[in-house]
């Protein structure tokens, strides 16, 4: 019994440090504060400053499309794979509403926070012209190769996001982008059910580590 009762704390211990230890790994990666917006707003002014004439070209001609996935990403918090598979139909910017299917294929709609709309607006502005779209052409994120348009895929956006990201502070992945909304929801709401909700998970358990950036933050402060 005494042997149990000691493993038991030496455990729990561990998973604590093991938390904390993760919780601070994660948070130098995160876009919180001001950066959330200074990230988009260094993709939409100044990322090109440095670029070469044949660079630029380029990369004027995705920029409303990777401003609107950054930006639907960090004001989501929904899955690269879920990002990908979206259509259309889906996005409704009068609501700021997504609807999309969650791991296990439940339906969701999920809220987008409204700084994400002009970035949304404008990606859908140029999209039927920039991407050749038919209408047969139900991806919301397109991208164009000879003529032919395509849905854009996980590969491309996670390379698309960790270059534009490198170049603004440090190299991450979308997934970094959902850890920053779901730590910038729990601080702002204070609730595990409402950021467990945004995320699409069943459990609060997986939002414990937000609630450890947001207190560490705190006690930072």
């Amino acid at each position: 019994y005494f042997y149990r009762n000691v493993m038991k704390k030496v455990s729990t211990k561990k998973k604590k440090e093991t938390l904390a230890s993760r919780a601070e790994n994660i948070k130098q990666k995160l876009f919180l504060g001001d950066e959330t917006m200074g990230f988009l707003e260094y993709v939409d002014k100044d990322y090109e400053l440095k670029l070469s004439n044949r660079a630029k070209s380029s990369f004027r001609k995705n920029k409303e499309r990777d401003l609107a996935i950054i930006a639907l990403l960090l004001a989501s918090g929904v899955r690269l794979s879920e990002a990908v598979n979206l259509d259309l139909k889906d996005v409704n910017l009068n609501m700021m509403v997504i609807e999309l299917i969650r791991k296990g294929g439940k339906r969701d709609s999920v809220n987008v926070a409204g700084f994400a709309k002009p970035y949304l607006e404008a990606y859908l502005a140029i999209r039927k012209n920039r991407y050749k779209a038919e209408k047969q052409d139900l991806a919301f994120f397109l991208t164009e190769y000879r003529g032919v348009p395509n849905r854009m895929d996980a590969s491309s956006i996670e390379k698309m996001v960790g270059k534009y990201s490198q170049d603004f502070k440090i190299r991450v992945t979308p997934h970094k982008l959902r850890h920053t909304l779901a730590t910038r929801l729990y601080d702002a709401t204070k609730s595990q059910v409402l950021v467990s909700h945004q995320l699409g998970h069943a459990s609060t358990q997986v939002t414990d580590l937000y609630t450890h950036i947001v207190n560490d933050e705190q006690k930072n402060a």
